[in-house]
C-alpha cells in the first residue's frame, strides 16, 4: 500500500498533538490510505488497553528481577555434560594412539603380481584357478618346514 505525506499528522491527531485537527479530519475523510490507518491505530490501542496494567519494578525488587532474567536466558548446565567431555577425550586419545601405531609399526612390502599366458609348477601343494574373466590364481599349500 502507498504511503500518505499525511501519516504522521494523523498520528499527531489520533493522540491529541495536532493543533488542525478538522484539516487532518478533512484529509482522513477523503484519502483511502490514512482512513486504514487511523483504523489501524485504532485497534492497536484497542487491544493494548484489554492487556491490563503493567506492574512497576521497585528500586528494591530490581536485582532479584534481573536474576531472574539472566536465570531464564542463561543455559542451565547438563547433568551429563561431564561424561561427553570424557567419552570425546577417550575417543580422541584412542584415534591418536591407533593412528601412531599404524604409522609406527613398519611399512610392509606388497605383493606383486605379474601378468602370465600359462602357468605350471612343480611345487607340491600348487592349485591353479582360472576364473571366467581371465584371472588366474595359484594358490600353493606348503609345509612350513619346506619355505626357503
Amino acid at each position: 500500500m502507498k504511503r500518505c505525506n499525511w501519516e504522521e499528522r494523523v498520528e499527531r491527531r489520533f493522540d491529541g498533538e495536532v493543533s488542525d485537527a478538522t484539516a487532518v479530519d478533512a484529509h482522513v475523510s477523503t484519502c483511502a490510505h490514512c482512513k486504514a490507518y487511523l483504523a489501524d491505530l485504532e485497534l492497536i490501542r484497542s487491544v493494548t488497553h484489554t492487556a491490563g496494567p503493567v506492574p512497576e519494578i521497585a528500586d528494591a525488587q530490581f536485582n532479584a528481577f534481573m536474576d531472574g532474567v539472566r536465570e531464564g536466558i542463561a543455559p542451565k548446565p547438563s547433568p551429563w555434560r561431564g561424561l561427553w567431555a570424557m567419552a570425546s577425550l577417550t575417543a580422541a586419545a584412542f584415534v591418536v594412539a591407533f593412528s601412531a601405531f599404524i604409522l609406527m609399526r613398519g611399512e610392509t612390502q606388497p605383493v606383486l603380481a605379474t601378468e602370465i599366458e600359462s602357468v605350471s609348477t612343480e611345487l607340491a601343494g600348487a592349485t591353479v584357478y582360472k576364473s571366467d574373466d581371465g584371472v588366474t590364481t595359484v594358490w600353493v599349500n606348503m609345509a612350513e618346514d619346506d619355505l626357503p
